[in-house]
């Protein structure tokens, strides 16, 4: 008759710090010993088939306990945060070890997998700190997600023949230098082996058709890697920051390699790019070392550290980290999101007449980049375009631009002026938020609306032309704006949003030309050098003073502008 030891049992027998469970018990109930902290040791009687969930969880003390053979199933939490427990023997007989059985079992050293075992539970062993060796038996089929994860001791792993895919088991595994990847493997899943800072070879198999996202991102003594020609594609990081990769061999039949799938890989000098490869992403190979390497086939083409797609005229990516100036081919039309993005070498570039699109973060963090002329014909200044390029001190924006996007100036911290071209134009969010430098910026009559934050941190922004036809100004538009002295708001503004002008500490005088201008008493906050506020007809002092609380109200003097516009 089938028996199950509780804790009832447990404390009827004096709550012993070693304990022998007797005989004619066969299961070790649901979370039997949860947390008893001072347990040592427990030996199980031979008709123990089950450890249920839970059941010694959190018994930080426990040293050994000898697994009789009868055993089949180790349920979930089973032994987690045993953290004394240095050793464990699995019988024969157990087939499924469940989720997080051994999870944080942080002085378990040494853990054999028995043949039978057809099932590892996710987070199994995550976090087992101490193991060094895990070998995986033959018919395991199943196991989950981080199984092996946070075993930082762990140096090498054999996975058995019969597993198909391999799953994302042995990420952050920092001292793991060897794996044995079987044939028959027909999927490196995503994050399989992320951050195994260790591992420095690894065979992929000829059976392998996918290498997941970010993979082997982070290995970062891994110094070489051949695909496979079965592998259809790489996908997106799969190797990202491999900072050791020295060489890549794709073979022929791979169709596409991810968005930044070699980025970061600051030793690869070279790389075999086969006839097959149709797609490559953007950022593919973002910062690597590939100046020399020179590749080209009906599509592609790689040279002087530039990744260029040939059918569509585009350039791909910077391929080379240390660029310090690149003059862009001619026939190119669009230049690629983040296509420069982090070349923090960069000083000069050439963009040839003919480039219509500039991408997103196109040279975002070119912190050596001084100075870019944006050729006629190019639409739109794409989101963070150049952001971050904090040695930027001139751009020449065409006239065929009518759109700034978020971000697309913002941290330009040497830039000191920039002139916006005669178009219907709106200033979009953080355009030019954190320029410390900017002193002037003239905006057209086109201009319709000023984002949020366009301005912020301008703090050497003395002067600026709010132009009519301007119907918002939005929150903190120019915000932090420290030097600047005078403004004024055309009759067009329908509504200043909150904060707009808030610590602009040297602001002296205000004009408002249209007495229907809304706006409340946080768009001038903290401007406490405020004087002088011109007020148009119809509007009095009394009806505005609140709106200036940081104004010297004993200077203040509200006066009619010299010219009013309706």
């Amino acid at each position: 008759m089938a028996k199950t030891y509780t804790n009832k049992d447990y404390e009827a027998a004096g709550s012993p710090v070693d304990l022998v469970i007797p005989e004619g018990v066969t299961r070790i109930g649901k979370a039997a010993f949860s947390r008893c902290w001072d347990l040592r040791s427990v030996t199980l009687p031979k008709g123990v088939t089950e450890i249920c969930n839970e059941a010694f969880d959190g018994c930080s003390s426990l040293q050994s306990v000898a697994l009789p053979e009868g055993v089949k199933i180790i349920g979930e939490y089973a032994f987690a945060g045993c953290s004394s427990l240095q050793s464990v023997s699995i019988p024969k007989g157990v087939k499924i070890i469940g989720s997080r059985a051994f999870k944080n079992c942080s002085s378990l050293q040494c853990i054999t997998i028995p043949k039978g075992v057809t099932e590892i539970g996710e987070d199994a062993f995550f976090g087992c700190s101490s193991i060094q060796c895990v070998i995986i038996p033959e018919g395991v089929t199943e196991i989950g997600e981080m199984a092996f994860s946070g075993c930082d001791s762990l140096q090498s792993v054999i996975i058995p023949y019969g597993v198909k895919e391999i799953g994302r088991w042995f990420s952050d595994n920092k001292s793991l230098h060897s794996v044995t990847i079987p044939e028959g493997v027909k999927k490196i899943n995503n994050y399989a082996f992320f951050g195994c800072s260790s591992l420095q070879n690894v065979n992929i198999p000829e059976g392998v058709k996918e290498i997941g996202s970010s993979a082997f991102e982070g290995c970062s003594s891994l110094q070489g890697v051949n695909i496979p020609g079965n592998v259809e594609v790489i996908c997106g990081n799969a190797f990202k920051d491999c900072s050791s990769l020295q060489s890549v061999t794709i073979l022929e039949g791979v169709s596409g390699i991810g968005s930044s799938a070699f980025e970061g890989c600051s030793s690869l000098q070279s790389v075999t790019i086969p006839k097959s490869i149709t797609r490559i992403g953007i950022m593919a190979f973002s910062s690597c070392n590939l100046d020399n390497a020179e590749q080209e086939t009906a599509t592609f083409l790689l040279k002087n550290g530039l990744l260029i797609d040939k059918t569509n005229n585009k350039l791909i990516t910077s391929a080379f980290t240390k660029l310090t100036s690149v003059s862009i081919p001619k026939g190119v039309t669009e230049i690629g999101e983040n296509a420069f993005d982090g070349c923090s070498s960069l000083q000069s570039v050439t963009i040839p007449e003919g480039v219509k699109e500039i991408g997103y973060k196109a040279f975002s963090g070119c912190s050596s980049l001084q100075s870019v002329i944006i050729p006629e014909g190019v639409k739109e200044i794409a989101g963070s375009t150049f952001s971050g390029c904090s040695s930027l001190q001139s751009v020449t924006i065409p006239e065929s631009v009518t759109d700034i996007r978020f971000n697309a100036f913002e941290g330009c911290s040497s830039l000191q002026s920039v002139t916006i071209p005669e178009a219907e134009i709106e200033i979009a969010e953080y355009s030019f938020s954190g320029c410390s430098s900017l002193q002037s910026v003239a905006l057209p009559e086109g201009v319709k609306k000023i984002n949020k934050y366009a301005f912020f941190g301008c703090s050497s922004l003395q002067n600026v032309n709010i132009p009519e036809g301007v119907k918002n100004i939005a929150k903190n538009s120019f915000s932090g704006c420290s030097a600047l002295q005078s403004v004024t708001i055309p009759g067009s503004v329908e509504v200043i949003y909150g904060n707009a002008f808030k610590g602009c500490t040297s602001l002296t005088e205000v004009t408002l030309i249209d007495p229907a201008t809304e706006f409340d008493k946080t768009v001038f906050e903290g401007c406490g050098a405020l004087t002088t506020v011109n007020l148009p007809k119809g509007l009095t002092w009394s009806k505005v003073k609140d709106k200036f609380p940081d104004s010297p109200w004993g200077q203040t003097k509200p006066v009619a502008p010299k010219k009013a516009k309706k």
